[in-house]
C-alpha cells in the first residue's frame, strides 16, 4: 500500500500540514523508516515487516478517528436541534431535550432509575 505523502516521507521532506494525526505519525514514522533503510541500519526485508505493521496500526487509529467524527456530527446535530427547540418554545420539555443532548442522554433519561 503506498500512501499519497509516501514518496514525500521516503526523500525525508518536512511533515505536511493538515494531516490528521494519524497520517502525521504515520508520515513521521515513514520517513525515519526510510532513512534508516537508505543508511543501511536496517534490511528490505525488516523495512517492509515494519511498513506492515505501521499500515495496520495506523488502519486501526484511522477507524477510530472515522468512528468519533461521525458520533461528533450526529452529537452536534442532536444539540443543535434540541437548541432550535428550545430557543422556539421554552419550557421544562425543551430544556430537559436540551439537557439530554448536551449530555448524550437518552430521551427518558428522566424516568429511568
Amino acid at each position: 500500500m503506498e500512501f499519497p505523502f509516501e514518496r514525500d516521507a521516503m526523500k525525508g521532506e518536512p511533515l505536511p500540514k493538515k494531516l490528521d494525526i494519524a497520517d502525521s505519525c504515520l508520515y513521521m514514522s515513514l520517513k525515519y523508516l526510510y532513512a534508516m533503510y537508505r543508511k543501511g541500519l536496517i534490511d528490505r526485508k525488516r523495512a517492509t515487516e515494519e511498513k506492515n505493521r505501521l499500515v495496520y496500526n495506523w488502519t486501526t487509529d484511522k477507524s477510530k478517528i472515522e468512528v468519533l467524527n461521525r458520533e461528533n456530527e450526529a452529537l452536534r446535530e442532536k444539540i443543535g436541534v434540541s437548541s432550535d427547540a428550545y430557543r422556539d418554545n421554552p419550557s421544562l420539555e425543551t430544556a430537559d431535550a436540551l439537557y439530554a443532548a448536551l449530555y448524550n442522554l437518552p430521551t427518558d433519561w428522566r424516568t429511568k432509575k
